[in-house]
């Protein structure tokens, strides 16, 4: 099993699809931290994908499972939209740069009854979920040996593992003994400035609104504010995957790197996903394009930055 690590915008989203591109059974857990007991899975059988959906209805109930299966070629999985297919991969919280155009409202979903054999069963998530949903991987509950039990035949099962760093999972103790023995990445990047540009353009203008107490329509606004309240923004994504390699570090979990730049996703799988799902393209001649590359290049001249890693801290000014 491999384990990809990380907090937001280290190519997860692109590792779980090649993952499922090439039929290979898939685990994550929901990212956001209200959220952790919520656990996704893809699998194959034939041709058939599965995608289930693990989560809890109160802090003592039983894990209830919600699956959705279709029949579907690898090829033919690149034009489904949403959690059952690989469009997903298109689809951006935000985009300055693409003036909008690749943000999901723009994208329709799919009739799920024009999907071969398309089957149901249990209860959606939206409808279920309910109650207590967070520490799903502890011991205090009626049954502790239930979250166990879930982890070991749910989630260790799979090809492709990837936790989110809000999890309780590294602190149980048969759990950091298993990922021990697995192989751990770390996502990372060689081309800071070209990063710092795509987290610039993915800024969540209602998050910094609501957390700065301004009102701006754009990144570039907020920044001709303060520009710090940009760079803390950035800082918060460094700040945060270092915290994972941190844990790791604690936990005695050998890992590696894996850079989004120079290694090859073939040691993974060898089907590559095509090159026209896989990435986006913009115009650096509009001034939209020189607006946030002059904002990536003065946060990282200011912030003396030279590795996202945790090592860069030894240089650099965030934590």
């Amino acid at each position: 099993m491999f384990v990809y690590w990380g907090f937001r915008h280290y190519g997860r989203k692109h590792l779980e699809c090649l993952f499922r591109y090439n039929r290979k059974s898939v685990t994550e857990m929901q990212l956001g931290q209200r959220d952790f007991g919520i656990v996704h899975k893809w699998s194959y059988e034939g041709n058939t994908q599965h995608y289930d959906t693990f989560y809890k209805l109160n802090k003592y109930d039983n894990i209830q499972t919600y699956r959705e299966s279709f029949d579907a070629t690898s090829d033919e999985l690149l034009d489904v939209y949403t959690d059952l297919g690989l469009k997903i991969n298109f689809i951006v919280e935000n985009d300055y740069l693409g003036y909008g155009k690749h943000d999901e409202v723009n994208y329709k979903r799919n009739d799920k009854s024009k999907l071969t054999n398309y089957k149901t069963n249990g209860t959606p998530l939206n409808y279920a979920l309910g109650g207590a949903n967070k520490d799903v991987y502890c011991t205090y509950s009626n049954d502790g040996y239930m979250w166990h039990r879930h982890y070991f035949e749910d989630i260790a099962t799979s090809d492709l593992f990837i936790p989110t760093m809000f999890s309780t999972v590294l602190t149980y103790q048969p759990f950091i003994d298993h990922l021990k023995k697995q192989t751990n990445y770390i996502g990372t990047k060689s081309d800071i400035l070209e990063l710092m540009i795509a987290r610039i353009n993915l800024c969540n203008v209602d998050t910094t609104n609501k957390v700065h107490n301004i009102n701006v329509s754009n990144v570039v606004e907020a920044y001709n504010i303060d520009r710090e309240i940009v760079f803390s923004d950035l800082d918060h994504f460094i700040s945060m995957n270092r915290r994972v390699e941190q844990k790791l570090r604690e936990t005695k979990i050998p890992y590696d790197y894996f850079d989004l730049d120079n290694d090859s996703y073939t040691q993974f799988c060898d089907n590559l996903l095509p090159r026209r799902y896989t990435c986006f393209s913009y115009d650096k001649n509009t001034e939209r394009y020189q607006q946030v590359e002059n904002i990536a290049k003065q946060y990282i001249f200011h912030r003396k930055l030279t590795d996202i890693r945790l090592t860069g801290r030894i240089t650099d000014s965030i934590s």
